[in-house]
């Protein structure tokens, strides 16, 4: 059919539905045959648009294959999170530019539940297909999206028919118009599914794409760490209530009772000497990476043969509980040891534990150090400015679930504010860098006692005429909590995992769109690095954990501290004067070796 060629350059693309559908999809009502006149030159100039050209055109010059193959990179990008585009490239590359067998691979990869596989009709798919057209420059979107819609109900046909041909793929005329006919017909609400046809398509390709955990390479490994990283968030954010300073999820039980376990113990073995009631927890993100650590770390001291990423994919699969992970290995033949203390004391070593040798012994440890005055006064100030934080936020979550209630006829009491983004947005500071708006989960709960998990936005600008709003977290409660869809590009960017509603106007609701269509400064390889560099931050001392230390408990943080503040107030000058001063073989105080 040589009148679709022209139209190819518009609307066909290979994701939605398929090359020649969505070309279907743009035709006009009256369909006009070429002339039989045309000149040779003519094709050959509509095919130089199509194919690839030997390097990377201008964006202004880019051949169909190439627009489309930013199409599939950015539907891809949006939809997973944690994958860079040089893996996107890796995953399209084996799947032979099969966006559905790409999906069923990096689903694979990466362990995905069966609640959480891809589904056709989901709101995360439609973003990622609204980004994917505008990265491929897609003509119309009403067409587009109809078209890909069209087809859902009847893809089991579409499926079995292109495929029939002993593994060939290319279609007839017959079946061209018996597509255009399928895109006249009603959508029907069926076939949401699709993953089991990808198993199908495998068939029709190389056997070696099949996804493995054999030598997997380095990249694969850092984005399933932020995979497990989002599994562990889930179980923190059902526990928060019980969550204090030493929650860890590694343990011998479910990773929520471990964590309450963990709890318990700490506050019992360590009570606080003095009580420091908060409302804002902003440490989540490091306890959770540390758990992660604490997690593959006792699972190979349990399985040593097993690599860092197979830990990984155990610990997925199993939904990190480590006793069916070690089971599920046990089962595959690998060599199990005795776990024994030695691995729950090389877990605590690996998570940062505050109190390493009590934890492993079960026993209190008598401080043995006290802070200096710089360093009590820096913590005094940290604390002071943690409050007064911690009371705007409380103050503009409060007016913002108090709307909420008005709305709804209903009453909530407020938990726990858990996850903090004050960094969405525009920049508004000029001395002080600020930004628009926050961003922040927390708990409420309802006078029947039912809990819930909400999204608030607010301004962080006391003047600005910004009516602070909330939403329940669709389908969020204490009895399950799946990773939400919806991604914020500004959340993201900070390294905050925060829960986004369904219901739009949010700052941030189309920042993939934007970024997919070069709008944004933001991009997906920035997100990607800032969220493996922060979750990798789980050595050292921290701003937050000054919040919480007892100078009665923790010596070790008091001693970093100290250390820190010696630091801070030394007069180099002064101090290399000293040294200097200092008769030959003489040995100077630990603090100043530290500096040096």
């Amino acid at each position: 059919m040589p009148s679709l060629v022209p139209h190819l350059l518009g609307a066909g693309i290979c994701f939605g539905a398929n090359i020649i559908a969505n070309t279907l999809s743009f035709l006009p009502d009256e369909i006009r045959e070429p002339e039989p006149n045309r000149k040779p030159k003519a094709s050959e100039a509509i095919l130089s648009k199509i194919v690839a050209s030997d390097g990377p055109s201008p964006p202004e010059a880019r051949t169909v294959a190439e627009r489309y193959l930013e199409g599939l990179v950015s539907f891809l990008t949006t939809y997973f999170r944690h994958l860079p585009t040089c893996d996107a490239l890796r995953y399209l590359s084996l799947a032979r530019a099969d966006l559905l067998v790409a999906v069923s691979l990096i689903e694979k990869d990466r362990c995905y539940r069966r609640k959480d596989q891809f589904r056709i009709r989901s709101h995360a798919v439609k973003i990622a297909l609204k980004c994917a057209a505008w990265s491929a420059r897609q003509p119309n979107f009403d067409n587009f999206f109809a078209g890909c819609f069209a087809l859902v109900s009847h893809i089991n046909k579409i499926t079995r028919r292109t495929l029939s041909a002993k593994g060939c793929c290319r279609l007839t005329v017959q079946d061209i118009s018996w597509l255009s006919g399928l895109l006249a017909i009603p959508l029907t609400p069926r076939s949401d599914k699709p993953m089991k046809l990808a198993s199908k398509r495998f068939r029709f390709h190389d056997p070696e794409i099949r996804a493995s955990i054999v030598n997997v390479p380095g990249e694969l490994t850092e984005s399933l760490q932020g995979v497990l990283m989002d599994r562990v968030h889930d179980h923190y954010l059902k526990a928060i209530f019980s969550l204090l300073k030493a929650g860890y999820c590694f343990g011998p039980f479910h990773p929520v009772s471990n964590i309450i376990m963990n709890t318990v113990w700490y506050d019992t073995a360590f009570p606080p000497s003095k009580e420091f009631e908060v409302d804002m927890i902003f440490t989540l993100r490091h306890v959770e990476s540390r758990s992660v650590n604490g997690l593959i770390t006792f699972l190979r001291a349990c399985i040593p043969v097993i690599s860092e990423h197979e830990a990984m994919v155990y610990l997925l699969k199993s939904n990190l509980d480590v006793c069916k992970a070690i089971q599920m290995a046990k089962s595959q033949g690998c060599d199990v040891s005795v776990c024994d203390d030695s691995g729950y004391k090389a877990a605590a070593k690996a998570a940062s534990h505050p109190n390493l040798e009590a934890y492993c012994d079960a026993k209190s440890l008598d401080p043995t150090i006290e802070l200096t005055k710089d360093a009590l006064k820096c913590i005094t100030n940290y604390k002071e400015d943690f409050l007064t934080q911690q009371s705007f936020v409380r103050r503009k979550v409060e007016a913002a679930l108090r709307n909420y209630e008005q709305s709804k006829g209903c009453c909530y009491d407020l938990g726990v504010i858990c996850g903090v983004n004050d960094n969405v947005g525009k920049e508004t500071g000029i001395f002080d860098t600020k930004f628009q708006y926050t961003h922040a989960n927390f708990w409420a709960t309802q006078d029947n006692g039912t809990a819930a998990l909400f999204f608030t936005e607010f301004s962080n600008d006391e003047d600005v005429d910004h009516k602070p709003f909330c939403y329940p977290v669709s389908g969020l409660s204490t009895q399950g909590i799946i990773l939400s869809p919806l991604r914020c590009c500004y959340c993201e960017l900070k390294g905050t995992r925060i829960m986004h509603p369904f219901e739009g106007g949010w700052e941030g609701t189309r920042g993939f769109e934007k970024i997919a269509c070069g709008e944004h400064t933001i991009t997906n390889e920035e997100i990607v690095s800032r969220m493996k560099l922060v979750d990798n931050l789980v050595q050292g001392i921290f701003v937050q954990d000054y919040i919480y230390l007892d100078p009665a408990q923790d010596a070790k943080l008091i001693q970093a501290v100290n250390r820190a503040e010696w630091v801070m107030n030394l007069n180099i000058d002064d101090e290399m004067r000293r040294i200097k001063s200092l008769p030959a073989g003489s040995h100077y105080s630990p603090q100043a070796s530290f500096v040096i």
